[in-house]
């Protein structure tokens, strides 16, 4: 596991060579410390149970996940459809994805590989009418459809002008160069 200093060093007051007191009004530099790892299995409850409690020491901790795995084909949808309710277990189904955007960026550049036009893409989208049903129940309307519509209108766009499609994935993918066993990582 690598630790080192962020890029970026936050300080709200030059306090260099003072010594900050209580009630002096000088606060002490504060400096932001990211962890970046490839964790193998056997570290990942020490994670929880000893980094994690460590981190908590400071403030504005921010704690993200990217994880990969791959499976068989056939045993994609059921992992999917279990990560999915745990995370619903876990209160985090909102806030956590699974590959969702990805694949709908996918589907938006085949349909658009086989000319399959806007009007075509929102007809074969209705089509969908468990997918229409969910969504429109959990969000007041049919996201999937629209996410998709949104995404074709940003690839077509960026064909006609020829630039690069901006993925709407965040964090966006990475340099294969800043791969830790292949690059400058």
């Amino acid at each position: 596991m690598e630790i080192r200093p962020y890029e970026n060093i936050l300080c709200s007051k030059d306090i260099s060579g003072t010594e900050a007191r209580p009630g002096s009004g000088l606060e002490p530099e504060t400096k932001t410390i990211r962890l970046t790892a490839q964790v193998p299995p056997e570290g990942w409850n020490r994670l929880g149970t000893k980094v994690l409690p460590k981190l908590r020491s400071g403030k504005d901790l921010q704690i993200g996940i990217d994880s990969l795995v791959s499976v068989d084909s056939n045993m994609e949808a059921p992992l999917k459809y279990d990560l999915k309710l745990i995370l619903e277990d876990l209160g985090l189904a909102d806030k956590i994805r699974i590959g969702q955007i990805a694949e709908y960026e996918l589907n938006v550049a085949i349909f658009l590989l086989y000319g399959i036009n806007r009007d075509e893409v929102d007809y074969i989208m209705e089509t969908f009418l468990i997918v229409k049903r969910k969504d429109i129940q959990k969000y007041g309307d049919f996201r999937t459809k629209l996410t998709i519509l949104k995404i074709y209108n940003e690839m077509k766009t960026a064909m006609q002008i020829g630039k690069p499609y901006q993925t709407m994935l965040d964090p966006p993918p990475a340099d294969p160069m800043l791969d830790v066993k292949g690059g400058r990582g």
